[in-house]
């Protein structure tokens, strides 16, 4: 070992004295009495240097004093010393333990950082700062006591000191500074004591082994990202006085299961519970005012939640991929839910709007998969970008006469959306607003609208018909584009000759717009309240050759069109209908029909109103019954009688199959019935059978049913 003794008289040891005189290769360094500083830099990277003592009545150990001296193992510093500079022992890797003397008031920043190999230092009494980063990245450091007296520990203090296990903190500490323990991988509970106001940003981020916190009262924030990475945190108690969470506050804190927020604090920053998957229930206090953008995204365990009233918006992405959330109440005192709020909160069936939100941001709602109806306020002025995209659930919206745009993509792949109502407020529906909506029947655009996208309704398979008004000048290319099922649409008159640029192909029909209001005028349909979608449907009954509706499609339009309408436009159309069981099969309807003509025997038909309440009775209504028949009714079962002067019925067996099969739908009915001496009383029965309405009842009690 090589030994240098630095000569007596010297008072201060600087860089330059030490580069002059020291000898190369000098291992241990003997300070005699008498020296009052250390310089800045004067050992600086003297990497063979492995022991010093630097004795009584030196003040001062400047900056960089010995930082780099990688084979430093042992220092003793004598009382005497009052500060240790910036730097002064920062990367000493081989320094296993430092005794800070009585007398030091302050550590510099970063005076032990870098001590890779430090296990223990001694703090004494009388300090009273730690400058930031004093000890980051003492990795082996395993516990620490800071002394009472000391006020605020300061930034990066203990930052990546990974071994650290233990602390303590004295009364009397006001601050924790931002990162002071970012990164204490080994830290199982940190109690703050009372007096500490503020917790910095990032102070106990990545401490993954911190099971338990107590924040004293007192404390007024918690900084951002304060507890964030805290993946071991189970449960956290925020005391009253609190008036604001940070930004990430407790992000990623994936162990925690509950937390309690005081009705002190104001404000919870973004993304403050972001991924704290283990969330499973949080209360939000009154007094709230905002819930930042992201505040509680990806809590998937977080299953509901109020709401209090007093918050006035909820941030973007509040909610968003909260894929347990079943039920959220929104205050009436909300005035904004930004942009992705709920997107892909997949478990939510159902949503109220509050009353004052003026907007439904983008994608706000956007893959909430069970999302099955929601209400959306008056005063509502627009619906942004893919708002409710993917909410695959969905059957139907009520849009409010207060909405004034549809954003692109609004309702794209709402696939189980039946119907929709644009009101006369809309004045544009943004491209591919309502795209593959695959089961979307009917559309209804009220006057007012100006502008269609592009692919608005494009694979809108279920839609059949659709009326766009008059005052509509432009539709984007490909907006009916693979609408297999459309056959009817009513175009602005000057937008038809362009019709194929919309995806209408050759096979789907197209009529002007004043061409279609002539029609109702004509037909006097213009004073009644029938919907388009109703028009439409009579305008192809008695129009379209091959519009042949099935019995199901025509009762759907029952009751708000009257049965005397869907006579009187039918008129001699065909249409599928229900099967009939009646006899054996080696013997035509006809000929049955006939057959009967020779019985003279009395029999009922009821007539049961098996889809449509009120069906029934209003056909009947609207049927002329000729001579030759009598009539009455029981209302209470619907026995209708119908008493001919005919033979008796011949039995036959009601086991076997016929199909009565496109027969005229129900002016057809009505002309025959009155043809009733001709074609006989059973024929008109068989009709009215037929139309899938009733049974008969044979004179022996057995029925002839369909």
């Amino acid at each position: 070992m090589s030994v240098w003794t630095v000569p007596i008289g010297i008072t201060e040891i600087t860089q330059q004295y030490i580069k002059d005189n020291m000898p190369a290769g000098t291992t241990e360094v003997v300070i005699p009495e008498g020296v009052k500083s250390i310089g800045d830099s004067a050992f600086q990277y003297c990497e063979r240097l492995k022991s010093i003592v630097i004795p009584e009545g030196v003040k001062r150990i400047g900056r960089h004093a010995f930082s780099y001296c990688t084979s430093l193992a042992s220092i003793v510093i004598s009382e005497g010393v009052e500060s240790v500079g910036t730097w002064a022992f920062s990367h000493c890797t081989s320094l296993k333990s430092i005794v800070i003397p009585e007398g030091v008031e302050s550590i510099g920043a970063y005076a032990f950082s870098g001590c890779t190999s430090l296990k223990s230092v001694v703090i004494p009494e009388g300090v009273k700062s730690i400058g930031e980063f004093a000890f980051r990245d003492c990795i082996s450091l395993k516990s620490v006591v800071i002394p009472e007296g000391v006020i605020s520990i300061g930034v990066n203090v203990f930052h990546g000191c990974t071994s650290l296990a233990s602390i303590v903190i004295p009364e009397g500490v006001i601050s924790i500074g931002a990162c002071a323990f970012r990164g204490c991988e080994s830290l199982k509970s940190i109690v703050i004591p009372e007096g500490v106001e503020s917790i910095g940003m990032w102070a106990f981020t990545r401490c993954k082994s911190l099971v338990s916190v107590v924040i004293p009262e007192g404390v007024k924030s918690i900084g951002q990202r304060a507890f964030s990475y805290c993946t071991s945190l189970v449960s956290v108690v925020i005391p009253k006085g609190v008036e604001s969470i940070g930004d990430y506050a407790f992000s990623c804190c994936a162990s925690l299961e509950s937390v309690k927020i005081p009705n002190s604090v104001e404000s919870i920053g973004e993304r403050a519970f972001l991924c704290c998957t283990s969330l499973k229930s949080v209360v939000i206090p009154e007094g709230v005012k905002s819930i930042g953008e992201f505040a509680f995204r990806d809590c998937i365990s977080l299953k509901s939640i109020v709401i209090p009233e007093g918050i006035e918006s909820i941030g973007e992405g509040a909610f968003s991929d909260c894929t347990s959330l079943e039920s959220v109440k929104i205050p009436n005192s909300v005035e904004s839910i930004r942009g992705k709020a709920f997107l892909g909160c997949a478990n939510l069936e159902s949503i109220v709007i509050p009353v004052g939100v003026d907007s439904v941001g983008h994608s706000v709602f956007s893959n909430c998969t069970s999302l099955e109806s929601v209400v959306i306020p008056e005063g509502v002025k627009s619906i942004g970008d893919s708002a409710f995209r993917d909410c695959k659930s969905l059957e139907s919206v009520k849009i409010p006469n207060s909405v004034e745009s549809i954003g692109g993509s609004a309702f794209l792949d709402c696939v189980s959306l039946a119907s929709i109502v644009i009101p006369e407020s809309v004045k544009n529906i943004c491209s591919w607003a309502f795209n593959n909506c695959t089961s979307l029947e009917s559309v209804v655009i009220a006057e007012g609208v100006k502008s269609i996208g592009d692919c608005a309704f494009l694979n809108c398979t279920s839609l059949k018909s659709v009326v766009i008004p008059q005052g509509v000048k432009s539709i984007g290319e490909d907006t009916f584009s693979f609408c297999t099922a459309l056959n009817l649409v009513v175009l602005p008159d000057v937008l038809v000759d362009e019709c194929s640029q919309y995806g209408i192909t050759a096979n789907q029909t197209v009529i002007k717009y004043s061409d279609f209001i002539e029609w109702k005028r004509d037909n006097g349909l213009a004073g009644k309240s029938y919907s388009d979608q109703i028009i439409l449907f009579l305008y192809q009954l008695q129009n379209t050759e091959s519009f042949k509706p099935t019995w199901d499609e025509v009762l759907d339009q029952f009751p708000e069109v009257a049965v005397a309408d869907l006579l009187k436009f039918s008129d001699k159309k065909p249409t599928c209908l229900p099967e009939l069981f009646w006899g054996n099969s080696s013997c035509n309807v006809e000929d049955k029909m006939a057959d009967a003509e020779k019985c003279n025997h009395g029999f009922k038909v009821f007539i049961e109103a098996k889809e449509q309440p009120g069906f029934v009775d209003a056909l009947l209504q609207n049927l002329s019954l000729s001579d030759g028949a009598s009539f009455f009714c029981t209302a209470k079962d619907k026995d209708f009688r119908f008493i001919p002067n005919i033979a008796d019925l011949p039995e036959y067996e009601s086991s076997e199959v016929n199909i009565l099969t496109s027969q005229s739908l129900f002016s057809r009915l009505c002309s025959e019935i009155q043809s009733l001496k001709v074609l006989g009383i059973s024929g008109a029965v068989a009709r009215v059978i037929a139309m899938g309405i009733g049974y008969m009842q044979r004179h022996d009690g057995g029925t002839y049913s369909a």
